[in-house]
């Protein structure tokens, strides 16, 4: 897998890329008003992503015959180039894998899809200073939106407080004794949804961290 460890996620407020096609309620399409922590303010979750069943875009072919299949392969350089991988990071660029899979999405077909980052190091985004797990591919966060982090007042990502009610049962969502729970505690990860505080609903960890 490639993982990310790029630095701190840039501020909610930082220029988003041109959006003049995209519709008004697309996530990153305009800044988020800031909050005195530094974070967005959390608003409401836009009706459209209340139920977030979005179309998937195919980068790569479907997996044959809806069979689950998976590579794992040296990392191509263009895939290196456009992740947030950099120099400075704990894990070599050499030491990386590129990882291919299939999955089902949200229309219910099966897709083949590719882990190039892990997205921001949410612990650098935090106020940590220290690497997160998944800077050393310890840790994978699944389906965030769908499954919020909360801190206090914090919810993240911050447009989607729709999902804090755990009991309104959605495609993505992730709750205990699942499928999902029980196949990461099969491997000896652990969920955590299950933490007090913070509770992680999207992250799933090979050392509890």
């Amino acid at each position: 897998m490639l993982f990310s460890c790029s630095g701190p996620a840039p501020p909610a407020s930082a220029p988003a890329p041109s959006t003049s096609a995209a519709p008004a309620w697309q996530v990153g399409a305009k800044p988020l008003p800031l909050r005195g922590d530094g974070f967005g303010q959390i608003l409401p979750t836009p009706p459209v992503l209340a139920n977030r069943s979005l179309p998937t875009t195919d980068l790569l072919p479907p997996p044959a015959g809806n069979r689950f299949s998976g590579t794992v392969n040296p990392v191509p350089a263009d895939v290196l180039a456009r992740s947030s991988w950099q120099a400075d990071c704990p894990v070599s660029a050499g030491e990386l894998s590129y990882l291919t899979l299939s999955f089902w999405g949200f229309d219910g077909r099966a897709h083949t899809g590719e882990i190039t980052v892990f997205g921001q190091l949410f612990a650098a985004a935090r106020g940590q200073t220290n690497w997160s797990a998944h800077a050393y591919g310890l840790a994978i966060d699944v389906d965030p939106f769908c499954n919020p982090y909360t801190k206090g007042d914090l919810v993240l990502p911050e447009l989607a407080s729709a999902y804090l009610d755990r009991g309104n049962r959605r495609p993505g969502m992730i709750t205990a004794g699942d499928r999902t729970v029980a196949a990461f505690s099969a491997i000896g990860w652990t969920w955590g949804g299950t933490w007090t505080t913070p509770t992680d609903r999207m992250h799933f960890s090979a050392d509890g961290r």
